[in-house]
Formats: structure tokens, C-alpha cells, sequence
């Protein structure tokens, strides 16, 4: 019996129905759409999950970038240096580790230590750098909405296709009822 298969592309190929009936076409095509929806479904949830742990870890970034911002005083000078405040490296370590945890490898800070951010960035620059995290956030969280809306349409289009699915089943079935009856009578 031939049937519907899909391809590494996610696209149906038509293999051979000319051997099935109507109704086992037709379910055949309804269960590949409701499976081909689903998988896409599937990788749209994923990716929505994927934004919303790296949102999670750039605001964990955020926050331990704020946490050193907040130790500056508030008449320090946009040229004072992380170095002079009280822990330091504990500060650093943590702003580093929240950036690797990120995937991010170097900050764009200039400073020679790992990850570009130590003692010798600036107030000026740490209160840059928070900025374009800022965006960045900004940035992802925008491109999560538009994937949300992409899920709720994958959704509404899944729901469709297994209603589809389901009325052609039910169809099938009252015809092959009607066919009985009429044998029978």
C-alpha cells in the first residue's frame, strides 16, 4: 500500500496512493498535515525555550553587572576604576562568570582580562556596557514575542488541521454507515 512520507527537508512527498481508497487518501493527507504542524510546533517551542533561558542569563549578567555599578558612589567620576572598590575581585569574578554563563566570550570592555572585564574598567564604561545589555534584553525580548505569536499561530493551525483530520474520519465513517444501510436494505 503506498502512502504519504515526508522528506529531511519536512516537505510531503507523494510516494503512491493510487492504490488506496478515498478515504485512506484523504486520512493519509490529514495525519501528515497534523504531523508536519506539530513537528513544526515542537522546534518553535524549543526555540522559545532556548530565548527565554538566554533572556534569563543576560538578565543575571544585568543584574551582577548593576550589582558593581552600585558600588561606585554616587559623586564617583565616569573614569573611576572597578579596582577601587571594596571587593573587587569577587565583583569581577561574578560580572565574568554571569557573561560566560551567557555565552558571552569577551564584553567589549577594554581590559585585558578574561572576558575583557577586571579592576581596570571604568564607571563609564561598566554604565555603557549595562546600556547595550539593556538593548540587547530589549532586543531579545521582542524577537521571543514574535515567536510567541508564531506558536499561537502554529497552534490555531495545528488545532485546524487535527479538526480536519477528525471530520474526515467521522465523514468516512457516516458514508460507509450510508453504504451498509443501503446494502442492507
Amino acid at each position: 500500500m503506498g502512502g504519504m512520507s515526508v522528506n529531511n527537508t519536512g516537505y510531503m512527498s507523494v510516494v503512491d496512493i493510487s492504490n488506496m481508497d478515498f478515504d485512506t487518501a484523504v486520512m493519509a493527507v490529514h495525519s501528515n498535515r497534523v504531523t508536519l504542524i506539530e513537528g513544526q510546533l515542537m522546534k518553535q517551542l524549543q526555540d522559545v525555550q532556548a530565548r527565554n533561558n538566554k533572556m534569563a542569563k543576560l538578565n543575571e549578567l544585568l543584574g551582577a553587572a548593576n550589582n558593581v555599578a552600585s558600588r561606585f558612589g554616587g559623586d564617583a567620576k565616569s573614569d573611576s576604576k572597578v579596582w577601587d572598590l571594596p571587593d573587587a575581585a569577587k565583583l569581577c569574578d561574578e560580572v565574568r562568570d554571569a557573561a560566560e554563563a551567557a555565552g558571552i566570550k569577551d564584553m567589549g570592555l577594554i581590559s585585558p582580562d578574561r572576558g575583557g572585564f577586571g579592576g581596570g574598567v571604568t564607571k563609564g564604561q561598566l554604565d555603557g556596557f549595562i546600556q547595550k545589555l539593556k538593548g540587547s534584553i530589549d532586543s531579545e525580548g521582542n524577537t521571543q514575542q514574535m515567536e510567541s505569536l508564531r506558536v499561537q499561530s502554529l497552534r490555531t493551525k495545528y488545532d485546524q488541521a487535527f479538526e480536519e483530520m477528525s471530520m474526515s474520519i467521522k465523514k468516512g465513517g457516516e458514508r460507509n454507515s450510508g453504504i451498509l444501510r443501503n446494502c442492507n436494505s
